[in-house]
């Protein structure tokens, strides 16, 4: 009887016997964010509070006396966290602190996301105490007031960091030292040049300007990949426009883009003091080994200021507003061979030759287009227009190879389906297709899916 009772226990509560080594693959798939890597905002977990919300892996240890032991014996769920800072600690945080982040976490390197609101540095003494663990860290040190970023890296060494997403103090006076020797890839946020940062600046092999001051680049003369995010903040006007200009031999691949968070810019009256950016970037650097260049900018023009400027460039994705405002990428890059195009109108007219103005058909080392037609702008595609382009080019000599649809990622809410799609696409491009394909063109469709160049 006694053994039948055991098995019907069982029956009754299967979780309890499931074995400690599968809890442990469960465990580690609900908090996906404990395999994840690099300083991205999305791999870290969602916002939380550390004074009054608990999530994972907190509320999976508090489920039982066995699943409490089975999660502090794992370190690596306590490895990446979330961290908020607050003004006023309440009793013990530094204790909890200490022993959540510094003890639980042993001995593994730590991936962290800390944010301040506190004006004194108590707070963040128990996870300095682990700063030779430290190997991902996005540290949110804008808030004035109280301690910043100096005080942070202030004597303190880095053994482990390799990736550093820093938004500094701009009020902030003194020089940080950054002792970091394994560091590699930073993001700075919101940084003006005046900020004065020390940093290891010849390790840096990527690096992303988010906000940031564009001279900052001409510190790291080893990179080789850029990713650059604005919305047109205040420190443009800090430019020097006849400064020398600076080679950076080693970058393969540059990513630009541009986003205007007022909503009420129209894309036909970009004026002059707009386009100083994205001009003084390109003529200010030189890049002699840039493979792969990606623009994202509906606001701003490149004009002829950058012709023949980017002549190693083969692989390009453009989203645009307007044709005219890109063709001086066109100028600039005349050797691509794979180029990506993204908008929902007008683009026929980078495809059509125009009087004195470059187009697609000047590039005569093209092999592979690809289009973006959204399942949700299918309806105001002007497909007839971009056909007849296409086919167009075929008068050119063009050596294509491959023509690519991509639908990009749907949303949850979409109605097309994946054969809807495609048979618009295919429908709406029947000429141009038919008379590439007879030339031995092929065509792909990638439904739900985003372009990136590899």
């Amino acid at each position: 009887m006694d053994s039948l009772e055991e098995e019907l226990r069982a029956f009754r509560q299967p979780m309890r016997f499931v074995p400690d080594d599968v809890l442990t693959m469960i465990f580690a798939y609900a908090i996906p964010w404990c395999s994840g890597d690099g300083i991205a905002m999305e791999s870290f977990p969602t916002s939380w509070d550390s004074e009054t919300r608990l999530d994972l892996p907190w509320t999976l240890s508090h489920v039982c006396r066995n699943w409490r032991a089975l999660c502090i014996s794992l370190p690596r769920l306590w490895s990446t966290m979330y961290i908020r800072l607050p003004k006023s600690p309440g009793p013990g945080f530094g204790e909890k602190m200490d022993v959540i982040y510094h003890r639980r976490s042993e001995p593994i390197p730590l991936r962290l996301w800390i944010r301040k609101d506190a004006f004194k540095l108590d707070p963040l003494l128990p996870l300095l105490k682990s700063a030779h663990r430290w190997r991902c860290v996005r540290l949110a040190l804008e808030y004035h007031g109280g301690f910043s970023h100096v005080d942070v890296f202030h004597d303190c060494l880095f053994p482990c960091l390799t990736h550093l997403s820093l938004q500094p103090c701009r009020t902030e006076k003194r020089i940080a030292y950054i002792q970091a020797p394994r560091l590699q890839k930073l993001e700075l946020i919101g940084t003006p040049i005046r900020c004065k940062l020390s940093f290891p600046w010849d390790q840096f092999t990527w690096y992303k300007s988010t906000n940031s001051a564009l001279e900052i680049i001409g510190f790291m003369k080893n990179l080789q990949e850029i990713v650059i995010e604005e919305n047109g903040c205040w420190y443009h006007k800090e430019y020097k426009w006849d400064a020398e200009k600076i080679i950076l031999p080693r970058v393969r691949r540059l990513e630009y883009g541009y986003v205007d968070d007022s909503d009420k810019r129209d894309l036909n009256s970009v004026g002059p003091s707009d386009s100083l950016q994205n001009i003084w970037l390109f003529t200010h650097y030189n890049f002699t080994s840039l493979q792969t260049l990606i623009i994202d900018d509906s606001y701003h023009a490149y004009d002829q200021r950058l012709a023949t400027s980017l002549p190693s460039v083969i692989e390009l994705s453009l989203c645009f507003g307007d044709a005219n405002f890109i063709r001086g990428v066109l100028l600039a890059t005349p050797n691509v061979q794979s180029l990506h195009i993204e908008c929902d109108f007008d683009t026929e007219s980078l495809l059509c030759p125009s009087p004195g103005q470059p187009s697609v058909s000047d590039l005569h080392s093209l092999k592979h287009l690809s289009f973006v037609f959204k399942s949700d702008s299918l309806d105001i595609m002007d497909f007839p227009a971009i056909d007849e382009a296409v086919t167009a080019l075929k008068t050119h000599g063009l050596p294509l190879a491959t023509i690519s649809f991509y639908s990009g990622i749907q949303d949850d809410g979409s109605t097309v389906t994946q054969t809807q799609w495609t048979t618009c696409v295919r429908d709406g491009m029947a000429d141009s297709l038919r008379e590439w394909m007879d030339g031995g063109l092929r065509v792909q469709y990638h439904y739900d899916a985003e372009h990136r160049f590899p």
